[in-house]
């Protein structure tokens, strides 16, 4: 099955000097945008805006792959529900998709299925006659009219 690991994140942050300057700019600027109301002012020195950014990119970070993991849980719950043949076409015809392995194109792949919007089977004799058209094994007018809408000559 294509499936696509969550990068994970860095552990001990290293802060570059232009990194730290940058950081002290800030901290300066705001603490001049904010001399009349000092409760507004967010971090006293640079290093401590710099762990507050990390941490906050950090806990941002962990909910996307969570929500990754949740929505590949679910697309997995969907394709166990499935029945073995159907559940066998379905794992075949994602590996040789071009959907990009992510868990929201898989989740919407396999729910497709369940509900009898798709059927795995059809996808991939399409994927073959289509290939047999591009090598020329196979006449164009014999595939491209099963694609045409009913009523059309």
């Amino acid at each position: 099955m294509k499936f696509q690991r969550f990068p994970k994140t860095r552990k001990e942050p290293e802060y570059s000097p232009a990194r730290m300057r940058a950081a002290q700019k800030a901290v300066i600027t705001d603490h001049e945008k904010n001399a009349l109301t000092p409760d507004l002012i967010r971090d006293v020195s640079a290093s401590e805006r710099l762990v507050r950014l990390d941490k906050a990119h950090h806990a941002y970070w962990l909910n996307l792959r969570n929500f990754q993991a949740k929505t590949w849980r679910a697309g997995r719950t969907l394709l166990r529900q499935l029945a073995p043949l159907t559940k066998k076409g379905t794992l075949l015809a994602w590996s040789k998709s071009s959907y990009p392995a992510d868990a929201s194109y898989f989740t919407e792949f396999v729910r497709e299925i369940a509900c009898g919007k798709r059927n795995p089977w059809t996808d991939m004799r399409r994927r073959r006659q289509l290939f047999l058209v591009g090598q020329g094994r196979l006449p164009k007018n014999l595939f491209f009219k099963e694609m045409q809408p009913k009523g059309e000559p």
